[in-house]
């Protein structure tokens, strides 16, 4: 393979074409996050009709006595304000249930998606990343976001880049977070720093014994075979 390149091409089987991919799913996820914001208006809503009319409910026997020995007009609003209450838990629960359907649409999807990434030659390479754009510079952020919180998958991983100006903590935007990264990135650092010097005065007593055996004079009755031999 010495002088090859290989190269990966992106090939769209025809069968693919009619699965989902991330144009209708960022509609749906778009759909989500607006029902996500009428559910927490309703439920404030409801919310607040129902402690009205409890609080219409405690206090109208105490009213309704009262305009009877005064002769002032007494208004029940009960039946008003139940009606309030239902038709408001009526929406909660339509919107609910639109909610789940939507959801689990998503979640469909996802599971036989088609990721539209403009090619197999990244857009930009960085000595810590390669960076592949979506297909005609679309943009995701609603489906990205509920991936992301959802399946907590595409989160870049915590690490700590060494920069010649500087030191980098990826995958955080929280500055607390970000500092005791930092910290036990440093921490770590003198770690492997010690383990190293420990490692080395392991190793090099024995180098030093071995070169200093070497350097050594033969033992006298080595010699004196040595002369009898005429070797020396």
């Amino acid at each position: 393979m010495d002088g090859e390149v290989l190269k990966v091409t992106l090939v769209e089987d025809k069968a693919d074409l009619g699965k989902p991919d991330l144009i209708k799913l960022e509609k749906l996820a778009t759909r989500l996050l607006e029902l996500d914001h009428f559910i927490s208006e309703c439920k404030t809503e409801f919310s607040e009709a129902q402690a009205e009319l409890e609080e219409f409910k405690r206090k109208s026997a105490v009213e309704k006595r009262l305009c009877e020995l005064t002769g002032l007009p007494f208004v029940d609003r009960t039946g008003e304000l139940e009606d309030k209450v239902n038709k408001l838990k009526e929406r909660l629960e339509s919107l609910s249930s639109e909610r789940v359907n939507v959801y689990m649409e998503i979640m469909k999807g996802l599971a036989e998606v088609i990721v539209p990434i403009q090619g197999d030659e990244p857009s930009a390479i960085t000595e810590d990343e390669v960076f592949f754009t979506f297909r005609d510079n679309k943009q995701f952020p609603a489906i990205i976001q509920f991936i992301r919180k959802e399946l907590k998958f595409g989160i870049p991983p915590v690490y700590i880049s060494l920069q010649p100006d500087g030191i980098r903590v990826v995958g955080l935007n929280d500055k607390v977070a970000a500092l005791e990264e930092l910290v036990k990135a440093i921490e770590e650092l003198r770690k492997k720093a010690r383990n190293e010097i420990e490692s080395r005065k392991v190793t090099e007593p024995t180098m030093q014994k071995t070169k200093v055996e070497e350097e050594m004079p033969p033992p006298k009755n080595v010699l004196q075979s040595l002369k009898k031999l005429g070797k020396i």
